[in-house]
């Protein structure tokens, strides 16, 4: 025998720690028996909707029926956002129809609007939809309300830190990974959302139903929500519409949130 010629022995050990290995098999194995069950027609017929980790329900909703619009119509030509003004005020159909009498194009438009939004969030959800999407047309819905001084105070919490949007923001995040592919974790985040109500799933379920019949396939409002001027406004609404104006200032940031919405989507 040469000596470039040896003998090679391969030996198979045990690893150190075989408790290690075995546990993140099975960890594995329980996230693909999850994945699996929570993707089945029984669990999908027990949750009201795919949950996004915003705990807003009818933003959630408006993104679960804008998928099933897309599934049916394909993508939006046309995107309205806003806050409920816009939600409830802002038929995309007959937008749609005037739009193309005065001359322009046909477009499917699908409304966005969500209540509680402020122009800082929806720009936010303005940048997402239009990068997904790629519509030829954007409408804003906005108001003086959206930038007055005390607004400045009163952007949602839940939009500030959300895995999910900061993913579709091209900033990773494993949450935002999981809320975007897996539907363990997603009907893992709804229940979560009964932790309020003592872990009470019914619960949730109630807060959901409350918009059964409230949203069309277009995202538009289909009730119809009026003011009876004779009816005396309530303490608390008139304390909120103080708040909201504060001092009589402006509100620099929802202002610059416009610009950039303004600007982002002439871009795209």
């Amino acid at each position: 025998m040469s000596k470039f010629d040896q003998r090679v022995t391969l030996k198979i050990s045990r690893p150190r720690n075989p408790a290690l290995l075995y546990g993140a098999i099975l960890f594995v194995l329980a996230c693909i028996v999850g994945e699996m069950l929570a993707r089945t027609p029984f669990v999908q017929a027990r949750i009201p909707y795919q949950a996004y980790g915003t705990n807003h329900t009818q933003l959630e909703l408006q993104l679960n029926i804008l998928d099933k619009f897309v599934r049916e119509n394909g993508a939006p030509d046309c995107f309205i956002f806003g806050s409920s003004q816009a939600f409830r005020e802002v038929d995309p159909i007959a937008f749609a129809r005037a739009y193309e009498a005065a001359g322009g194009e046909h477009v499917t438009c699908y409304n966005f609007g969500v209540t509680g939004s402020q122009i800082w969030t929806t720009s936010i959800l303005n940048k997402i939809l239009i990068q997904k999407y790629h519509p030829r047309l954007v409408v804003i819905g906005t108001s003086f309300l959206d930038y007055t001084e005390g607004r400045e105070f009163q952007i949602d919490e839940r939009f500030k830190e959300n895995d999910w949007l900061e993913f579709q923001t091209s900033k990773f995040t494993l949450g935002g990974w999981l809320t975007e592919h897996s539907y363990a974790w997603r009907a893992l985040t709804l229940l979560s959302y009964a932790a309020p109500y003592g872990m009470r799933y019914s619960e949730v379920l109630r807060e959901a139903h409350k918009w059964d019949g409230e949203i069309a396939e277009s995202g538009f409002a289909i009730s119809q929500k009026s003011i009876d001027p004779s009816v005396p406004v309530e303490t608390g609404f008139v304390k909120n519409l103080q708040q909201e104006f504060g001092n009589f200032g402006v509100s620099e940031r929802n202002l610059s949130a416009l610009e950039e919405t303004i600007a982002f989507s002439q871009q795209a």
